[in-house]
């Protein structure tokens, strides 16, 4: 009987660990409110024509990139930030 208890006491606090520790790890992925992921968007004729990949910038990266625009003839070229 004794055992029994203690073996229920070392899976609770096994679960209860686990718990915890799934807890921390969502957290942490929780991005920066100084981050967002952005992506160049070519536009011709003011038409979607091609899109990069999502990547991640922040702070001074974020700030330099952000609403970055060049245009050259009908062809259009940003970067569109999302958080």
């Amino acid at each position: 009987m004794i055992t029994h208890l203690f073996n229920r006491k070392k899976s609770t606090r096994f679960l209860l660990f686990t718990l915890i520790f799934l807890l921390f790890s969502v957290v942490s992925c929780v991005k920066d409110d100084n981050c967002k992921d952005c992506r160049i968007e070519t536009y011709e004729d003011n038409v979607l024509v091609e899109t990069a990949s999502w990547i991640e910038y922040c702070d001074a990266q974020l700030a330099e990139v952000q609403g970055q625009t060049s245009t050259v003839g009908n062809r259009t070229t940003k970067m569109v930030c999302r958080y």
